[in-house]
């Protein structure tokens, strides 16, 4: 199934099936150009944030494990991941006290799969504007 967002011009988008478009239109109030600067604000910075926390894992550095992990969080509920959000917070805590390493590696490679979810819908989401003006 494939989601829609509508904004205030009555145009339809429709996502990926992955992102929740009602955490979408939370953050970006249906503003469709809005919406596409957050995407693009996300990816400019998700997936070096993301390999950092790979590096983390690898040298078993809990503390930087939790801070990168606490502060990636929010950026994949906002753009409509919130499961990737939760799983993140479910990292930092775990960093804090315990480690799961293979969890954490699967984890990180669905985030790495939901990043590139995003590059493409920033494509077509760019595309589907340049239409509609």
């Amino acid at each position: 199934m494939i989601t829609t967002i509508q904004n205030d011009q009555d145009l339809l988008f429709k996502f990926n099936d992955a992102i929740d478009p009602s955490f979408v239109k939370d953050h970006c109030c249906e503003d469709l150009e809005f919406c596409l600067n957050i995407f693009d604000a996300f990816l400019a910075t998700a997936e070096d944030e993301i390999k950092g926390l790979q590096i983390a894992v690898s040298y078993t550095d809990y503390e930087k494990i939790s801070f990168v992990a606490e502060r990636l969080s929010p950026n994949f509920t906002m753009i409509g991941l919130p499961q990737d959000g939760r799983d993140l917070t479910l990292i930092a805590q775990k960093a804090q006290n315990e480690f799961i390493e293979p969890l954490t590696n699967l984890i990180i490679t669905r985030l790495f799969n939901h990043i590139a979810i995003v590059k493409e819908d920033t494509v077509r989401l760019r595309e589907y504007l340049a239409k509609k003006k």
